[in-house]
């Protein structure tokens, strides 16, 4: 059972269509991450490509043997740590989904994560809706990954704890005018699942988009330990792993589940 964590959140602005430069960022990000003694760090929600991709999302999308994951899984390997990449998924199905992919300390890919509830016309244009919400098992313990809007939903936190998660991340690309948004509501699904939870948002001007960073890693009872503004910044955080909750706050143990 881990005690803490030492995260890394990328708080970076991604360069649409520009896949090679982002790509080098990434890894330029996660080996100054890994020399600061980070064992996971987080990109902000479809980092790779840029997130308004309109048509250009078919030639863009790429399955998990692509040749930018596995430069990814190479350096994660090499410099022992997990990255949590945001990019446009081609499955096996066929269909786009935005994607967030964990790539764990070993280069291997511990696990995959669709976004569930998609947001406004770009999302919906873009990208098919996941259809699975779980917790999985890395070399960091069991974490649950969500992305952007899905942490406005209460239950898929709620569905990550109830499935073994022992660490809440999401990755974003939350805008102007909800800049206080996700900042409240991060804080808010630590505390209703008694969950440690990384957060990472993006920076920069994207189309119509001026993204409002506030990345944040709180504790489990809501506690801020990192947080960033609104400009380009990698930040850090020990991230303590939930403890026993005060017996008035035991939320999941005390449920009404027959009534919902």
């Amino acid at each position: 059972m881990r005690t803490n964590w030492k995260v890394a959140l990328a708080q970076i602005a991604s360069r649409p269509f520009l896949l090679e430069d982002n790509l080098q960022a990434a890894v330029d990000a996660a080996g100054k991450a890994a020399d600061a003694g980070a064992e996971v760090i987080l990109f902000p929600e479809m980092f790779l490509t840029g997130y308004v991709l309109g048509e250009a999302v078919e030639a863009f999308a790429m399955p998990v043997e692509a040749s930018a994951l596995a430069v990814l899984r190479q350096c994660a390997a090499e410099r022992n740590i997990a990255i949590v990449m945001g990019f446009p998924h081609r499955a096996a199905d066929g269909k786009v989904y935005n994607a967030a992919a964990f790539l764990d300390r070993d280069g291997s890919l511990a696990g995959i994560y669709h976004k569930t509830h998609r947001f406004g016309e770009v999302d919906k244009a873009q990208f098919a809706p996941g259809g699975r919400i779980a917790a999985f098992d890395t070399t960091l313990g069991r974490v649950g990954m969500q992305i952007c809007y899905d942490i406005e939903f209460p239950e898929v936190s709620r569905r990550l704890a109830l499935s073994g998660a022992e660490l809440l991340l999401g990755i974003s690309a939350n805008m102007h005018p909800y800049t206080e948004l996700h900042a409240l509501l991060v804080r808010a699904r630590a505390i209703e699942n008694h969950l440690p939870f990384a957060y990472v948002n993006a920076v920069g001007q994207e189309g119509d988009f001026t993204y409002c960073g506030r990345s944040e890693a709180v504790d489990a009872e809501g506690v801020v330990l990192t947080a960033g503004e609104e400009e380009e910044a990698i930040l850090f955080a020990d991230l303590p792993a939930a403890d026993h909750a005060d017996e008035n706050l035991e939320y999941l143990a005390q449920r009404r589940t027959d009534l919902y």
